[in-house]
């Protein structure tokens, strides 16, 4: 039998096991055993663990702590959350979206295992949604905990195990409208930028509603509004533009509600247009007028999710339309009193449907069988349309793809004789893509949980994945005089530079391996907590689709079709689409502490109460929580073919436009929040790295970024509002973003900083302050 026929009849045998666990009408009717999750919860919902002498001081009108039920929302089965915040932490960060926070997590969020950038696997409430865009701009106001699992856990939802899972947990009741604007500007000017953000959410048990809309606008940063040397005449530095000029606009829904069969369904929806304009330098025939690359962004998406929460066999069906169409004009400048203009239009349709079942099978000693299986399609089409003067080009690629994927978990010890818990994982999934044939990913894994204090995740993942539609079929577009450092002759050079699409690309296979150790010596019932988290990781990718930034030697030795120069070996143009990498390597080793103390309530002050119907707040405790994640970089090698030395990403070789890949790196929060006073203060730390050039080495130097944020909340100052009852639900927020003013330095043998690598270039912004007012009403 071919490899084709193989991987299709896996196909068909994997989907007659999907159908064989769907229950007869979707209608389960079993009652919940004991260890199962009580969902939908009763009003008196789980928020957070306290003890049951602190429960009527965690009562703040939003959520009531009751001991000895399962967290309402929280996951079930062998893996236990990394990091855990409650309502406290949340309001600790000073944020105002779902989205936002999910931005200042992305350090405990982070995987090596993931096969592209992006969010990690988003649940709410325990359950899988149509996407982030679902929930990504509710208020965090409506938020009771928020918890992160390890990759593992998103077999039971669907998912590949290449992404961390965080799940929101909902208040059971709550309305929110509010109102916030900012501003915010970089110290040495030129770019001083305005937004507002206007929300609108009701949750009552399974209906939610929700709208939301935002606007924001920030004027270019010139290159001569900045410390740049540059080649040529002066007046060039005020038609060339470090940053562009950018506005946009958006607006969201999302509404749902339960119906039959003790399910709940959500429809969602969002618009958001984005407009960007970019100097690139003067015109040859008029000189003070600069060549325009005009950019515009419309995305629309529509989802929706249909969920059951009845047990012991729980069903979701979710679908997603979206539409991304980005419109370019470039201007290239020709010796016509005009020049003439390229248009390059780009549409991509993604429409998917996808059906989850997960079942309990069977109740053994030591927990329950439980197994997860996924089905659905997704159909993708990339439509580009480029004119010019000379000629028009249309494309159109497409791809169809059938999925199905199976996930077990099967319990083997439960605590007795021998220490700790014991579970086995396997999943599997096959998809048939249209372009790429039949791809299948199998892995296994084991967790063993000894006690309360340690775990271990061990796990195994091997992979055939196709390369995205868009790194296949993105129309070429070709930026003229985009400035570029010439490693091959040490010189800055302004050269056409072409990206886009590469359709010769070819689907990659992955053998990834991960051990992952948590420690948590603190009480579970504890008010403060102490966990460390040890992730090992190692990885092997063949056939690789990469994008190379930089015009680094090696890579014009690996890939010459790729650099055009002129007899004299000058620079005239960069081809830095998509490449075929042979073989890549990665180890990395990830240690993280998470701490947290909950600080003492503040007594009620004397005095007259707040204004009759005025929400005050004071008497909730506070939280002081800090959090350090150490990343070491043990390996990261791509051999490009047979017969070429491979780059080196830790020791010469180039990865963007900070150098190599840090050997060390290291990420730092820290919050105190009480009596409405939030300090945020969060840093990283960067090691240096060096790229070889015929010449010697560019040394990239290290870097410490620091950030600092103050928040004020009005509804605890008891006084303020006795005075001013018109700042109830108002917070003030003021923000230092890269507080000490640190830049990359980039230095060659000689001491001396290319253009192109000069700091203000890198980073036109700086330090950045930023003022918001947020208002609820």
């Amino acid at each position: 039998m071919s490899r084709r026929a193989d991987h299709a009849a896996s196909a068909r045998a994997l989907a007659l096991v999907g159908v064989a666990l769907l229950p007869p009408g979707l209608t389960p009717t079993r009652a919940l055993a004991q260890d199962e999750p009580i969902d939908p919860a009763p009003a008196d919902a789980v928020a957070d663990l306290v003890p049951v002498e602190d429960m009527a001081a965690a009562e703040t009108g939003d959520v009531v702590v009751v001991e000895g039920q399962r967290i309402r929302g929280s996951l079930s089965g062998p893996y236990e959350p990394e990091l855990v915040l409650g309502e406290d932490d949340i309001a600790g960060y000073g944020v105002s979206t779902i989205g936002e926070l999910l931005d200042e997590l992305l350090t405990e969020l982070s995987s090596s295992r993931g096969r592209r950038a992006g969010p990690p696997v988003v649940l709410l409430n325990g359950r899988r949604i149509s996407g982030f865009r679902e929930i990504g701009r509710y208020p965090v106001e409506a938020l009771a905990r928020v918890e992160v699992y390890p990759e593992e856990a998103s077999l039971s939802y669907g998912f590949a195990a290449n992404q961390r899972v965080i799940n929101f947990i909902l208040k059971p009741k709550v309305t929110i409208r509010a109102l916030e604007a900012g501003v915010e500007a970089p110290e040495e000017g030129g770019s001083t930028s305005v937004d507002g953000l206007a929300q609108r959410l009701f949750v009552d048990g399974d209906t939610r509603f929700s709208l939301d809309a935002d606007g924001g606008f920030r004027p270019p940063i010139l290159e001569s509004e900045r410390d740049v040397a540059f080649d040529g005449d002066a007046g060039d530095a005020a038609l060339r533009s470090l940053v562009a000029e950018q506005d946009d606009w958006s607006a969201g829904f999302s509404a749902g509600r339960g119906i039959a069969w003790g399910a709940t369904a959500t429809l969602s929806g969002s618009f958001r247009r984005t407009n960007e304009d970019d100097f690139l330098g003067p015109e040859a025939a008029r000189a003070d007028e600069p060549l325009d690359q005009v950019r515009r962004t419309d995305d629309f998406n529509l989802g929706l999710s249909v969920t059951s929460k009845l047990a012991p066999t729980t069903w979701t069906l979710t679908g997603n339309f979206n539409i991304v169409d980005v419109e370019t004009e470039t201007e290239i400048d020709g010796a016509a009193s005009a020049p003439d203009l390229r248009v390059t239009d780009s549409r991509r349709r993604t429409a998917e449907l996808s059906a989850l079942v997960t079942s309990k099978l069977a109740q053994l000693e030591a927990g329950a069988f439980a197994v997860t299986a996924q089905a659905g399609v997704v159909a993708e089409r990339q439509q580009a349309l480029i004119v010019d003067a000379a000629e028009t080009v249309d494309g159109d690629a497409t791809r169809e793809t059938l999925e199905a994927r199976l996930s077990a978990d099967l319990p083997l010890m439960a605590p007795g004789p021998l220490p700790g818990e014991i579970s086995l994982n396997g999943n599997i999934e096959v998809r048939d893509l249209t372009d790429f044939g039949t791809l299948i990913t199998y892995g296994y894994g084991v967790t063993w949980r000894a006690n309360d204090t340690f775990r271990i995740i061990a796990s195994t993942t091997r992979e055939e994945g196709a390369p995205s539609l868009g790194a296949v079929g993105e129309p070429t577009v070709v930026t003229p005089a985009a400035r570029v450092f010439d490693f091959a002759t040490g010189a800055d050079a302004f050269v056409a530079v072409v990206d886009g699409g590469n359709p010769d690309l070819i689907a990659d296979r992955r053998r990834v391996w991960k051990v992952g150790v948590q420690i948590d010596p603190t009480d579970p019932q504890a008010q403060n907590t102490l966990q460390f988290n040890i992730d090992y990781t190692r990885s092997r990718i063949d056939d690789e689709a990469r994008i190379f930034p930089l015009l680094t030697e090696e890579f014009e030795t690996a890939f010459p079709d790729r650099v055009t120069r002129d007899a004299s070996g000058a620079l005239l143009a960069f081809d830095r689409r998509p490449v075929i990498a042979d073989e890549t390597r990665r180890q990395e080793l990830r240690t993280g502490v998470n701490w947290t103390r909950r600080l003492k309530r503040r007594a009620a002050r004397a005095g007259a109460p707040p204004p009759q119907g005025k929400r005050r707040r004071s008497g909730r405790p506070g939280r002081l929580r800090a959090s350090v994640y150490h990343r070491w970089a043990l390996e990261d090698e791509v051999t490009i073919a047979e017969g070429l030395a491979p780059f080196d990403f830790l020791d010469g070789s180039a990865t963007g436009g900070l150098g190599g890949v840090p050997r060390h790196s290291v990420d730092v929060s820290m919050y105190r929040w009480n009596d409405g006073v939030g300090v945020f203060a969060g840093g990283s730390y960067r090691t240096a790295t060096e790229v070889d050039t015929p010449d010697g080495r560019l040394r990239f130097s290290d870097i410490l970024r620091a950030n600092v944020q103050v928040t004020y909340e009005f509804n605890y100052a008891d006084r303020v509002l006795r005075v001013a009852p018109w700042l109830e639900e108002t917070r003030l927020t003021f923000q230092v973003a890269n507080l000490f003013d640190e830049k990359v330095q980039v230095t060659d043998e000689t001491g001396e900083t290319p253009l192109s690598f000069q700091e203000d270039v890198l980073d036109p912004f700086g330090r950045i302050w930023r003022f918001e007012i947020r208002r609820r009403f």
